[in-house]
């Protein structure tokens, strides 16, 4: 089953299944970086897959929108 919040090996490992290679640095340094927004358990970055997608397509993500 694929869950879309993933750490950024599961992350990898979905983005390698979907035929899509990129370098787990490269990842790590956009995460890093702010570029793909991740939420963290300690050390630990989870991604939403649909983000990073969106990221690589598009190179960037769509602002969260604040209609609360």
């Amino acid at each position: 089953m694929k869950f879309m919040s993933n750490s950024i090996r599961q992350t990898l490992k979905m983005l390698r299944q979907d035929g899509i290679f990129v370098s787990e640095n490269a990842l790590r340094t956009w995460v890093k970086n702010g570029d793909i927004p991740a939420v963290y358990s300690g050390a630990k970055a989870y991604l939403w897959y649909p983000n990073v997608i969106a990221f690589l397509q598009k190179g960037s993500v769509p602002a969260a929108s604040n209609n609360t």
